[in-house]
């Protein structure tokens, strides 16, 4: 990985400091991290870093992208954000910020085996009118709709409101 910690021939290191994992969205990435990542001039930027494992044939695919690029991931969290170094880069400045308001927002109520959900903006090819029961099985969350019983990869990344 490019940027793994590492020192250049002067001693000085590219490292990061402090990152953290989430699940990913399910069909592009398996997991994101988010992390502080100093550079040897000793200034801290942030990093998104998107990971998929393909089971087949074991192999893992990473793409690791810094805020300057733009990312399109806003789930950084707070303590990250506030360990990065002042910046007037244009796309880091529109990133950190809605990384912070992503954080501000409420969190969605815990789905529990039994409630009624909707999905406002529709599930791919699902209609937004469409009311789902949520199944719960172990760890697995389902949704049912009739007889149709559904696996909605990347639900928990959507909007969704809890019906009555």
């Amino acid at each position: 990985m490019e940027y793994q910690n590492q020192k250049a021939a002067d001693g000085r290191e590219w490292k990061i400091l402090k990152h953290k994992s989430t699940k990913g969205d399910g069909f592009d990435w398996t997991n994101i991290i988010y992390a502080a990542y100093q550079l040897p001039d000793e200034k801290v930027i942030g990093m998104v870093i998107g990971y998929k494992f393909y089971p087949g044939n074991r192999e893992v695919v990473h793409k690791e992208i810094t805020e300057n690029m733009g990312p399109f991931w806003y789930g950084c969290p707070n303590n990250i954000l506030d360990m990065l170094s002042e910046t007037d880069n244009e796309y880091a400045l529109e990133w950190r910020a809605k990384c912070r308001e992503f954080n501000a927002q409420p969190k969605p109520k815990k789905l529990e085996d039994g409630d009624k959900v909707r999905f406002p903006n529709g599930f791919g090819r699902l209609s937004a009118d469409t009311i789902f029961t949520v199944v719960k099985r172990n760890r697995k969350t389902r949704f049912r709709s009739g007889h149709a019983l559904y696996n909605l990869q990347g639900w928990s990344k959507s909007t969704y409101e809890v019906v009555e």
